[in-house]
């Protein structure tokens, strides 16, 4: 009977701190929702990380409702020409409305070259050379068999 006693207390605490870290995890992300941070590596590290803004539901139930209408516009569109849309509207300068290449991103120009992107790249690269190696030397088995039937002909001469 001590044991389940024990056992049931056990799991009462285990709970309350499972309470508390929501309750922690909850402020953390309320602070952010205030002034979100610009730098990825400004976000938190620990289980907030896994939360988003708003909790499980906005008030209103909309983005222009909720705290997300700090992150932007809702109506917000980049186009593949590089033009920005507000609401069906083109803006005047669309680099008002790019951020920051993400750090090792595809559009960082600074990052090392040596993740996937860049394996892929070289694939390509050597794939592309072995073709056209391949093409060369065919053309040139060609001209040579060509020289050869020519040469044949000439001494039947």
């Amino acid at each position: 009977m001590a044991d389940e006693e024990r056992d049931q207390d056990d799991l009462e605490q285990q709970k309350q701190e499972e309470e508390k870290e929501r309750e922690e995890v909850k402020a953390t992300m309320e602070k952010l929702e205030e002034d979100p941070p610009k730098d990825l590596k400004d976000w938190p590290a620990d289980k907030a990380k896994y939360e988003t803004f708003g909790g499980g539901g906005t008030e209103g139930g909309s983005y222009e409702d909720g705290v997300e209408r700090k992150l932007g516009p809702s109506g917000l569109r980049h186009h593949e020409d590089g033009q920005v849309s507000i609401d069906g509207e083109m803006v005047d300068n669309p680099d008002d409305y790019k951020g920051e290449p993400i750090p090792g991103g595809p559009t960082d120009g600074d990052a090392v070259k040596d993740g996937p992107e860049a394996r892929k790249q070289e694939y390509q690269e050597r794939k592309a050379k072995n073709i056209k190696e391949a093409a060369e030397k065919r053309s040139g088995e060609g001209e040579q068999n060509s020289a050869n039937a020519d040469d044949g002909e000439k001494r039947e001469d």
